[in-house]
């Protein structure tokens, strides 16, 4: 043989190598930015599902303090069916976020539901004086800011988790980062 002949034999075997190592190469990254797209959707999925939870548990709060303000007539079926709404919401959370969402969706659970009871709390008129009646008004207004409170933090603790600080959040007129920038700055919700 020639070298002719060998420079032939080398370069195709050269060649054929190259173009089978750059196929080889290529799709394995495309196999990497498969899988990378495939974790990217599981991942906005899964924050999808927690921002749906935290609405329930957020709306089931909401309207439970709606009913505590009109305690005496309200609908006893409703409040717990909104219980039930709440707490199933707050399991939720507890399965799909992190600890730490799980503890404070606990505490606007257990807040929300403090302020319902003190707000729901029998009073006999004809025997309580001033002083107890006003005591009684303070502790529901008390539980009841909690209860707010618990909400407000809950938010603020969404967002972060959801990834809305900073971007969609300090993008709204007004918002200020860490407070609660969907209502006008200072006033919490019901």
């Amino acid at each position: 043989m020639t070298s002719v002949m060998w420079v032939g034999v080398v370069g195709t075997i050269i060649g054929a190598l190259l173009a089978s190592g750059t196929q080889l190469l290529t799709h394995r990254l495309a196999s990497a930015d498969r899988r990378a797209g495939e974790r990217r959707l599981a991942a906005a999925e899964a924050r999808e599902q927690r921002k749906i939870v935290y609405i329930r548990l957020l709306q089931a709060a909401r309207q439970l303090r709606y009913e505590a303000r009109s305690a005496p007539t309200s609908d006893a079926e409703r409040v717990d069916a909104l219980r039930t709404e709440l707490s199933t919401a707050n399991y939720e959370i507890e399965i799909i976020s992190s600890p730490e969402m799980a503890e404070r969706a606990e505490e606007v659970r257990r807040k929300t539901l403090d302020y319902l009871n003190a707000a729901n709390s029998p009073t006999d008129e004809a025997e309580a004086v001033e002083s107890a009646r006003m005591a009684a008004r303070q502790a529901v207004e008390s539980a009841r800011m909690a209860a707010r409170q618990a909400v407000a933090e809950f938010v603020d603790a969404a967002r972060v988790d959801l990834e809305l600080v900073g971007s969609e959040i300090a993008s709204r007129p007004g918002a200020k980062p860490g407070a609660n920038a969907s209502l006008p700055s200072g006033r919490l919700s019901g």
